[in-house]
Formats: structure tokens, C-alpha cells, sequence
């Protein structure tokens, strides 16, 4: 009998540190004691290093891909490496393909057994099915691919996101190479988590590697003063979409702009990469605008509706001069820069949320900023009868109003009740040698704590109390062919113990999350009688995304109960959502474009009370007004 070959490396699929590994020591360190441990160990250095990269690009794409097929060990106990080799020979022998292991590999024997994501097969959305896109949306898809810079616009309900998404889709597709190694070429960012967050997007702010609180020092100083990674991502990036630019100010678009420019060397705007806007002016505005002077980084001076910079600071001062605007300057599209991209300006007319031409154009009234008819007034106030065993969420502007009305409703409730803790995750999906060891090892470590505390602004709570009975809203699209979309409202009727029911199959990735989450909160799930009449269980979501920091690649994951309380929502919280039946309030209103968002995330007119009685709307910034009416819009051959 031949003399056994070493083992020269250690790959540890889950672990405490995922990883490849030069010894058994190394090796054991991430896996003694630490329940559902996968491992294998190789021969050779490079079998590790391809099983671990096949291994990761599964993770990456989502796929299933059993233990058998991956690894020939998993063990969760304390088991020496010679005690273990005894068990690994569950796969075809890689040294001998005409082995009779090679046509029929034992199963891998698991510590435990995966959990179940606690739902029935067909209640899970189908990610990879296609999209069916209208004529209009198909020629804007084909205006990105073509590489043209866009903004692209349209009311609420005619297709944004939709189209949105498929835009990145194909635009990843196409400029995903052997080069980019797996790393993102197209970016999205949005100037808040609720709004990137959806799209697997970042924060402008992370984008750049600022904080609000980078705006107070000089943009002279926040050039020499750029992260590493910010570099090597805005290098590596092809197109860079920038979602809810309504919320944008104009001075951060320069900002941007500058930091692009200065990255690559060149004078061309945001220099020379290809740039999306998406949003609709006629919503939510920036927040407070004109803080802090770009120049000089002082706070700017605020008389009525004017700012200015006031510093007096020598080495600024011609330049904070300049720094002068009036309130209607805070959009993005009064910024240079978006004059400089020449932007192709899209706007899709087709409306496919509400089906009723007359609640259309009050709609469009409400967005415009034009007086309504009292007839028209009274259509939206009149109390609607609505059908049995269904609600009207309160949509507020305030987050603070809508908590406190959630949490006084709930306690009214003497029923069952039970409780949800997310489980977050975020692991580097590669490691080598130098990472094990401080400076990288630290840095890593605050990587992975910085994306998890983004987290949250996740649109899945933190924490989630229900009882049978309470009002609920649906936060994912979980069988649309059902009528289970985002916004789906409904009762709480029953909590059922999900142990043992079967499952769709899912990447291996997804069923280690849900084991994780069903170790923390129990194999319970709330059971939701929709507004539709059908009821459903609801099974945890486990939503992911791929983080990139320079080289590095980190899988961050929120996995929780898809509901939220539905007796109120933020008016914010509601965008993109599509609800059956709202009651908005316009005496909350404080914002231009709040009773508009508000609004029309309702089907019918007859789902919609208006309430408040305070028929004087906020009327609609005129410099928003002028943008829409005197832009070129582009002609959609459809």
C-alpha cells in the first residue's frame, strides 16, 4: 500500500473565518466548536485555491450546489485530522476518475440537517424569471446599452424601477469580463439606504467614502484625502446609476463630479464614465440643502430663501465668493455637471399603476402643483366603503408619528404575540495569508462591521413583534402571480409552526442563513389573510448583496420576517410600493411632492381617502416646473 499524501491545505467553507489555510492547526482553529463546520482538506495548493473560487462564484450566482459536490468533510466536533480522515471519502476519488466512487458518491453526513426556509415551493419568487417590458421601457434599456447618459423620469407608477432593473441587468452582463475578476463594473447609489439597499446599491456617501460630516472640511481636502478603495473602484467602474436623484443635492452632484474627475485625471464629466439618473422632481426634495460651502467647507448663511457663504477664509475666498444660491437651486439638474453630460432626458407617459384616466389626471394635477375642482377635492375625501377584512394604511410624513400610532395600535391587542430578530451576516467571500494578520485583519474586521450597521436603514426590521390581528404590509415581492408584492396588505390570523414543511431549493449560502435564523428565532411564522382573500404564510427572506471595498469582496445578508406593522406607514418607507387602500393625511404634509407620493401609491381612486381637510397644497417648486416644461425630451420609437 502506497504512503498516504499530505495534506498540504485546508479550505473552510463555514467557519468562524472562511478561508484557505496552510495547515491542520490553522485549519481547526476555525472550525473546533463551531457548530455546522465545512472543510476539506488538499493535496496540492492550487486543487484549494480553484475549489475555493468555484466555490465562491456558486455563492455569488445563487445556485444550488450540494455539499457533495463541493467538499468531501463537514464535521461540527473536535475531531484530530488523522480521526477525520476516516470519515472524508463521501466523493468520487479526484486521483483516480475510474474509480467506482467517481459514478456514485455517498452523501456528505451533515452535523445537522439543513432547516427549512419554512415555506411551501410555490410561495418563493422565481428571481431568474425574465421581465416583460413595455415598447417605451425596452427603448430606454436600449438607449443605456448604447452607452448614452440618461435621466430617466416619468410619475409615479409608470415603471422606473422595472425599467431600472433591467438596465443593470443587462449593463452587468455586458461588461462583466476576465478582467473585472468578479468585481462590479456598474454601480448604483442612492442618497439613502431605503432607496440603494433594494437595488444591492450604496449610499453616495459610502460610494465616495465620506460621512455627512466629511461636507465641512474643503473639497481641496477631500481630493488629497480619498480611500484607497474609492479609487480602485471608481478606476474599475463603467457606468455609475444614481437612484432617487430628486433627493440629490445639487453642490454633492459637483462634489461627485470632482471626485471623478480628479480620480481619473480628466476634465470630462464625472471623467468620461457613462451616468444614469433616475427619479422623479416632483417628490421628495434634497434635505436641507447648502449645509456646507464646497469650497471652504464652512457652514453657508441662510437668509430667507438665499444662501452664501460668509467665511472669510484667504486661501477660499474668491472661490466662496461665488458660493451663491437661491432655494430653487438645490436640484441636481441646476448642478453644471448635468448640463456638461449631455443627457439623453427620458420620460415614460405610460402609467400602469392606476387604470383610471380621471384619478390619472387628478393625479397628475397633485404632481404639477395645479389647484384641483372642489368636485375633484371631494372625490378624494369622500369615505370610502371598503371590502370585507381589509384596511386602510395611514400614510404619514413623519417616522416618529408613525411608530408611536403602530405601537399604540399593536397594544390594543390582547392575542398571541411573537417576536423576530434579523440575523445579519457579512463574511469576506476570499481570504489569503496577509489577511489573518493586523493591519489587514483589523481593517477587515471594521469592513465587515461598517456593512453590517448599514443594515440598518434595511427595509427588513430589526426587531418584529406581531399579534393575530394586527395590520401588516408586505415588504417583498414574494409571488407576484399571487398578488404577494410589496405593499400587499393584510391581517395576522395565526402563527404556525413552519418544522418539517417542504422547501424550494436553495443555494447553499441561503440555507446556512436560514439556519441561522431559525436557530435565533424558532421555526415559527406568521400566517397573513391578504386583502386579495387569499391567506399565507410568510416565511423569512434571506436578501443579499455583494459589497465591494477595492479588491475585497464581502456577501452582507439581513434575513427576517418580509411584514411590517400596516397601520401606518412613512410616506418615505412607501415609495415604490403599490397599496390596495391609504388614508393620507394633508394636514401632515411640510414637504412639496410628500401629497403627491402619498397618493398615488394607490391603485383606485376608491382605495384613496384624503383626510385633513386642508384643501391648500404645497404648491411645486417653479424651478421644477420650468425644468419639465422647457426640457427636450427625448422620442421614444415605440
Amino acid at each position: 500500500m502506497g504512503k498516504k499524501r499530505p495534506k498540504v491545505a485546508y479550505v473552510v467553507f463555514q467557519g468562524r473565518v472562511p478561508g484557505i489555510y496552510d495547515d491542520w492547526t490553522q485549519c481547526e482553529a476555525q472550525v473546533n466548536g463551531h457548530s455546522g463546520s465545512v472543510f476539506q482538506g488538499y493535496h496540492t495548493r492550487e486543487e484549494a485555491v480553484a475549489d475555493w473560487r468555484d466555490f465562491q462564484e456558486e455563492e455569488a450566482r445563487g445556485t444550488k450546489r450540494t455539499l457533495e459536490e463541493t467538499i468531501d468533510l463537514t464535521t461540527n466536533s473536535s475531531a484530530s485530522a488523522d480521526q477525520t480522515e476516516k470519515k472524508q471519502r463521501t466523493v468520487a476519488n479526484i486521483d483516480d476518475p475510474s474509480s467506482k466512487d467517481a459514478e456514485a458518491p455517498r452523501p456528505v453526513e451533515s452535523g445537522s440537517q439543513d432547516p427549512p426556509l419554512m415555506a411551501d415551493p410555490e410561495m418563493i419568487e422565481d428571481e431568474g424569471e425574465g421581465v416583460q417590458l413595455t415598447a417605451e421601457q425596452k427603448a430606454v434599456v436600449d438607449l443605456a446599452l448604447v452607452g448614452h447618459n440618461i435621466f430617466l423620469t416619468g410619475a409615479a407608477g409608470s415603471g422606473k424601477t422595472v425599467t431600472l432593473k433591467e438596465i443593470i441587468r443587462k449593463l452587468q452582463a455586458r461588461h462583466k469580463s476576465h478582467e473585472s475578476k468578479g468585481l462590479p463594473n456598474v454601480h448604483i447609489v442612492a442618497p439613502t439606504g431605503i432607496a440603494a439597499l433594494p437595488l444591492n446599491g450604496r449610499t453616495t456617501y459610502s460610494f465616495a467614502g465620506w460621512k455627512p460630516d466629511s461636507l465641512q472640511k474643503p473639497m481641496k481636502e477631500l481630493l488629497q484625502r480619498i480611500r484607497a478603495t474609492t479609487v480602485e473602484a471608481v478606476k474599475r467602474l463603467k457606468v455609475l446609476i444614481i437612484e432617487e436623484v430628486s433627493m440629490v443635492e445639487s453642490q454633492f452632484l459637483e462634489r461627485l463630479n470632482r471626485l471623478f474627475q480628479h480620480i481619473l485625471f480628466s476634465n470630462l464629466p464625472f471623467g468620461g464614465k457613462q451616468v444614469i439618473f433616475v427619479g422623479d422632481f416632483h417628490q421628495l426634495p434634497p434635505v436641507k440643502p447648502f449645509q456646507f460651502c464646497m469650497e471652504c467647507g464652512e457652514p453657508m448663511s441662510n437668509r430667507g430663501w438665499k444662501y452664501s457663504c460668509k467665511a472669510e477664509i484667504p486661501a477660499y475666498q474668491h472661490a466662496c465668493q461665488k458660493a451663491k444660491f437661491d432655494v430653487g437651486d438645490k436640484w441636481a439638474f441646476k448642478a453644471q455637471v448635468w448640463a456638461d453630460l449631455k443627457l439623453r432626458h427620458v420620460k415614460l407617459e405610460q402609467i400602469h399603476r392606476q387604470k383610471d384616466t380621471n384619478f390619472q389626471d387628478v393625479l397628475n394635477k397633485i404632481r404639477n402643483g395645479l389647484p384641483l375642482e372642489d368636485h375633484e377635492w371631494e372625490e378624494l375625501e369622500r369615505t370610502k366603503e371598503l371590502p370585507p377584512n381589509t384596511f386602510a394604511v395611514r400614510l404619514m410624513s413623519r417616522i416618529n408619528m408613525v411608530n408611536q400610532f403602530n405601537e399604540i395600535e399593536l397594544a390594543k391587542l390582547s392575542t398571541e404575540e411573537r417576536s423576530w430578530t434579523a440575523f445579519d451576516t457579512c463574511v469576506k467571500k476570499s481570504y489569503e495569508d496577509s489577511d489573518k494578520f493586523p493591519p489587514r485583519s483589523t481593517a477587515i474586521a471594521a469592513k465587515i462591521k461598517e456593512f453590517k450597521d448599514g443594515l440598518k436603514d434595511h427595509s427588513f426590521q430589526t426587531e418584529l413583534t406581531l399579534k393575530i390581528g394586527a395590520k401588516v404590509v408586505l415588504l417583498h415581492n414574494l409571488n407576484p402571480k399571487l398578488g404577494l408584492v410589496n405593499g400587499s396588505q393584510g391581517e395576522v390570523v395565526k402563527f404556525s409552526d413552519a418544522e418539517g414543511w417542504k422547501t424550494k431549493e436553495i443555494s447553499q449560502w441561503k440555507s446556512m442563513r436560514a439556519k441561522d435564523f431559525t436557530g435565533r428565532n424558532g421555526y415559527f411564522v406568521p400566517v397573513v389573510k391578504f386583502s386579495n382573500g387569499r391567506c399565507h404564510s410568510i416565511p423569512p427572506i434571506i436578501h443579499d448583496a455583494t459589497k465591494v471595498d477595492g479588491k475585497d469582496r464581502y456577501l452582507v445578508s439581513r434575513s427576517q420576517i418580509p411584514l411590517t406593522l400596516g397601520w401606518a406607514l412613512s410616506i418615505h418607507k412607501s415609495q415604490g410600493m403599490s397599496l390596495q387602500y391609504a388614508e393620507v393625511s394633508s394636514r401632515d404634509i411640510f414637504e412639496p411632492g410628500q401629497l403627491y407620493v402619498g397618493v398615488s401609491r394607490v391603485s383606485t381612486l376608491e382605495g384613496l381617502v384624503v383626510t385633513g381637510f386642508q384643501r391648500q397644497m404645497l404648491g411645486l417648486d417653479e424651478e421644477v416646473t420650468r425644468f419639465y416644461n422647457e426640457t427636450t425630451w427625448e422620442k421614444l420609437d415605440v
